[in-house]
């Protein structure tokens, strides 16, 4: 049998919006490759966020929106993208459901190699939101 190599550091990836509110944010988990987008403020502005990669099957972009703008909720997707890969993280506002996109901002991440089968991240269970989402910081303002 053969052993596996190190793991390969990833790079997290965690952005607000420019606004003065912070009423945005997304994040980007390197382990795992979990990324979150999360209202922060109910304000009618919904969070539009977006995660960006490149791989041997061409260009992606998956956008989760926490569209509701109630502060309420984070939207997460667990995303199938290769250790190693660099990706950038954007998020925005929209002004109202359909809207302009307002005070965005954006962070470029990178996917972490494991070294031998996955596993939970350290202080992160499955189905749990990533520490940038659970902070004081990032609690719902109204």
């Amino acid at each position: 049998m053969f052993a596996d190599g190190p793991a390969a550091a990833g790079t997290d990836a965690q952005v607000d919006t420019t606004d003065p509110f912070n009423s945005a944010a997304a994040g980007f988990k390197a382990d795992g490759e979990v990324f979150t987008v999360c209202d922060n403020r109910a304000d009618g502005k919904p969070a539009s966020g977006r995660i960006i990669w490149t791989d041997s099957n061409g260009s992606h972009a998956i956008p989760p929106d926490d569209a509701n703008g109630a502060a309420n909720s984070c939207a997460r997707n667990d995303l199938p993208i290769g250790e190693g890969i660099s990706v950038t993280v954007e998020i925005c506002i929209r002004n109202g459901a359909r809207g302009d996109q307002e005070y965005c901002a954006s962070k470029n991440g990178k996917a972490q190699r494991r070294a031998g089968p996955a596993s939970e991240s350290v202080g992160q269970r499955a189905g749990e939101l990533p520490e940038f989402a659970r902070s004081d910081a990032y609690r719902p303002v109204t």
